[in-house]
């Protein structure tokens, strides 16, 4: 039997609204100017709408699945008539948004006494009582004097109902269901600021209140950075000297952007082509996160369609100094072998010339390691030169995008001449039980070996040159290769922009952005499933033996596509998941069978 508790009254709300709530029309929020939640609220949740959940549902599965579709709605229809236990969502009104609010994170083991409430739109009070509770819970119903009704649930506890301007407010906190019976402020949109947008229009959305969350958490918030940094100082970490840098640069990051932060909202939306994840964060003005944001400039990046068909990441970014440069420091490019400042200035000098405002970048890569980078900037040629000096300063424990050399690079200087660009040639060669020394675990250790060499070839071959405008960089296992990358770059057709897929998904992103990367779902499933059945048995509590899955073949392309935006003092965050990734993913695993 359904049983009537609080986190299963929530866990069926979330479940029917997060299948398919409708979005707000555009210019509805217009009319928005409060919440009836609490302004001092740490967590609000909204489901936005229950009049199309079915039909939302019903077309996402079908453009998701046809031909399972039907019994797929009739088992989830089943399914939901097993939740409810005979309760009538009816009561509740189709087009009011439902709201979880929770005022702060103590007392949550006590869901007696926690500040949460459950805000659901009632236009008629007592037509939803008799409707929507069981026929138990309207015998212990209580009219309150004070405006506070309440009813006993089949788990024992006692639930505090607040009836009020056309919403119902359910905790189970006495103290909760007070302040909520007064006369209290609620959250507002310009409280809101920013995101208020996306956490209306939203299916579903979360909005974290930061500043609250560092009034009255600030201090342990400060604490944990103190102890994370001491922790690297005294090498407690496991990790090497490099692993710690990059270590240091995310984690510090990331409290500084806690720190800073005055909003934080994901959202989620399911319209009928696909899945869309939206995560946007506010800092407070003048904060370091704020100054580091105030230098960008998002773009169109429309570059990006003009990269070469059948690889299987494509990128394009156009980033401000400050980003650029603390991306620098995590991706790690190059790094020279312990104590060379020699190289270490060479490299830093490259940097610099790479990652100066007004560069912008687009780039794929396929299989075996192809690679193609298309880098305009203002002097491409002392780019060229500058990587040139690079390749020629590092020595064997030198890293390359993390991972050691067994040798000096092999250099070829004017190697090529193709297609209007003059290239040198840079012959790596990669040493992986270097570059996993530290790992102490023998499991581990030969497991990640065995993921690295599935991910980067052993031996790469770098052609980089310009043609006076471009500063371009192609890797593959041979100049036929590299030169049908460049072929695919400087052709007027056979880009990926032709693609009616990508073109989809790149129109669920952003039209402006800092940076993108559209990923295509069946050469990503085929290497993910190849990565991961290297360590298949090898690491301890992984599968001893995890499904191979083959490229799908025969089968429209799907996207998936990620973009980043920077503007002002708000971060944004893309992800959108196409309907037809599932297609794709079905025969995948139906011709690796």
């Amino acid at each position: 039997m359904f049983r009537f508790a609080w986190p299963a009254l929530v866990a069926l709300l979330s479940l029917t609204h997060l299948a398919s709530a409708a979005p707000v029309p555009v210019g509805k929020e217009d009319k928005i100017v409060s919440l009836p939640v609490l302004a001092t609220s740490m967590v609000v949740v909204q489901l936005n709408g229950l009049e199309q959940t079915r039909n939302r549902l019903t077309k996402l599965i079908e453009a998701a699945a046809p031909k399972e579709s039907n019994e797929l709605v009739k088992a989830i229809d089943k399914q939901l008539t097993t939740l409810l236990d005979g309760r009538d969502l009816k009561a509740i009104d189709k087009d009011g948004r439902v709201l979880l609010a929770l005022g702060d994170f103590s007392k949550l083991g006590e869901l007696s006494e926690a500040p949460l409430v459950l805000v659901l739109p009632v236009s008629d009070y007592k037509a939803f009582r008799e409707k929507f509770l069981t026929a138990e819970e309207r015998k212990s119903f209580t009219k309150g004097k004070d405006g506070i009704d309440s009813f006993d649930v089949e788990s024992g506890n006692t639930v505090h109902a607040v009836e009020k301007a056309g919403t119902v407010t359910f905790t189970m906190s006495k103290d909760t269901a007070e302040k909520y019976a007064g006369k209290f402020d609620p959250l507002t949109v310009k409280q809101l600021g920013t995101l208020a947008d996306t956490f209306l229009a939203s299916d579903l959305g979360i909005y974290l209140n930061l500043s609250r969350v560092n009034d009255e958490y600030g201090q342990q918030i400060q604490l944990g950075k103190q102890l994370f940094n001491q922790a690297i100082q005294q090498g407690g970490t496991g990790l090497d000297k490099h692993q710690l840098e990059i270590a240091k640069v995310v984690y510090n990051g990331m409290f500084q952007a806690v720190e800073d932060g005055k909003g934080l909202v994901i959202a989620l939306s399911l319209p009928p082509t696909g899945v869309a994840l939206r995560i946007d964060m506010q800092f407070a003005p003048d904060s370091v996160s704020a100054k580091l944001m105030g230098g960008e400039k998002p773009a169109k990046l429309a570059r990006i369609d003009d990269l070469p068909k059948g690889l299987t990441t494509y990128s394009a970014w156009s980033l401000g100094k400050g980003l650029t440069s603390a991306f620098a420091k995590l991706s790690r490019e190059f790094h020279p072998a312990e104590d060379d400042d020699k190289a270490l200035d060479l490299i830093a000098s490259y940097t610099d010339l790479v990652t100066k405002a007004d560069v912008d970048s687009i780039a794929a890569s396929g299989e075996a390691g192809a690679s193609l980078s298309v880098t305009t900037l203002p002097e491409p040629e002392k780019a060229v030169t500058g990587l040139l000096k690079v390749m020629k300063s590092l020595t064997a424990g030198a890293s390359v995008s993390n991972v050691m050399l067994k040798a000096k690079p092999k250099l070829t200087e004017n190697d090529q001449k193709y297609g209007g660009f003059q290239f040198h040639l840079a012959k790596l060669e990669m040493d992986f039980e270097a570059s996993v020394k530290g790992v102490e675990d023998e499991n581990v250790r030969e497991a990640t070996i065995e993921s690295m060499k599935r991910l980067t070839p052993e031996k790469q071959n770098v052609w980089f040159g310009t043609d006076g405008k471009v500063f371009l960089r192609v890797t593959g296992k041979d100049w036929d290769t590299a030169k049908k990358l460049i072929d695919g770059y400087t052709a007027k057709a056979g880009k990926v922009g032709e693609l009616a897929a990508f073109a989809a998904t790149r129109k669920q992103l952003p039209t402006d952005s800092s940076s993108i990367m559209i990923v295509d779902v069946a050469a990503m499933l085929a290497t993910a499933s190849d990565y991961l059945s290297g360590m298949a048995g090898q690491i301890p509590g992984f599968p001893a033996a995890m499904p191979k899955l083959k490229k799908a073949t025969g089968v429209d392309p799907a996207f998936l596509g990620v973009s980043f935006t920077a503007r002002g003092d708000t971060i944004r965050l893309d992800v959108f998941a196409p309907a037809d990734a599932v297609k794709v993913v079905r025969k995948s695993i139906d011709e690796s069978k």
